[in-house]
């Protein structure tokens, strides 16, 4: 059962992963877009925002599972507080910045050049990676990899906020 629950969680982190790739292409296409074709783009966005978010929450329903229903990994390790810290963030984040600015863009009223829609969208990018590479390299306890998700939350919004100096 346990095997089960793990492909579970792998895949809810696989989509989270995927569906924020998939929305900062989609914005990417959006900044050359005209006007129809960029609404599209950017309902085509919201929803693979909205996928990262459901993703996002399986990832998180799974591997609480398997942290209070195991015994070979528990609170305490630190990949396991950071990253759930992290993922809870993301999944609040995602809904109530991204998807609401991508919608006021598919609707006609929003711009491409919203800061905090390119810095959310690669901070959360970033915070994706962390997690992904916390979640392959499993360090146990407290140490220097504690500052992986805070180097890529930096780095990812570093990028977002250079994308609108550009624009």
């Amino acid at each position: 059962m346990s095997e089960i629950i793990l492909y579970l969680h792998i895949v809810g982190a696989i989509t989270l992963f995927s569906g924020l790739i998939a929305a900062a292409v989609a914005m990417l296409r959006m900044e050359r877009a005209e006007d129809e074709t960029r609404r599209e783009l950017a309902s085509m966005a919201r929803a693979m925002a909205s996928m990262a978010t459901g993703g996002g929450g399986l990832a998180l329903m799974f591997g609480l599972y398997l942290v209070l229903s195991g015994d070979e990994h528990n609170f305490g390790e630190a990949w396991i507080d950071n990253s759930l810290i992290l993922l809870l963030v993301m999944v609040a984040v995602i809904p109530m910045v991204i998807v609401p600015r991508l919608r006021a863009i598919a609707d006609g009223g929003g711009t491409m050049g919203d800061p905090t829609l390119w810095i959310t969208t690669t901070a959360m990018l970033g915070a994706a990676f962390g997690i992904e590479y916390l979640m392959v390299a499993k360090p146990l306890a407290h140490g220097p990899d504690d500052g992986v998700l805070l180097l890529f939350l930096l780095l990812g919004a570093a990028a977002g906020w250079m994308r609108t100096r550009e624009a």
